[in-house]
């Protein structure tokens, strides 16, 4: 019964976060790579960002804000 409920609580967890599904799985060779391209899309997401939320007249944190948990609430 044990084994049951601990692997239903280990499904549930994978299904709401992905990345402990493919993270152990990682070919850690691909780090550098990802990082850079991590920096990348910073670089350009944050002035967008600031951009849109003076646009709508918000505080600039607003935009760093709606930007986060926008990815937050897609994964």
């Amino acid at each position: 019964m044990a084994e049951k409920y601990t692997s239903a609580i280990m499904m549930f967890w994978k299904n709401h976060i992905p990345a402990l599904t493919w993270l152990p799985a990682y070919n850690l060779k691909f780090l550098g790579e990802d990082a850079l391209a991590g920096i990348t899309l910073a670089a350009y997401a944050i002035p967008v960002s600031l951009a849109y939320a003076s646009l709508a007249g918000l505080p600039p944190q607003y935009g760093i804000y709606g930007y986060l948990l926008g990815g937050i609430f897609y994964a």
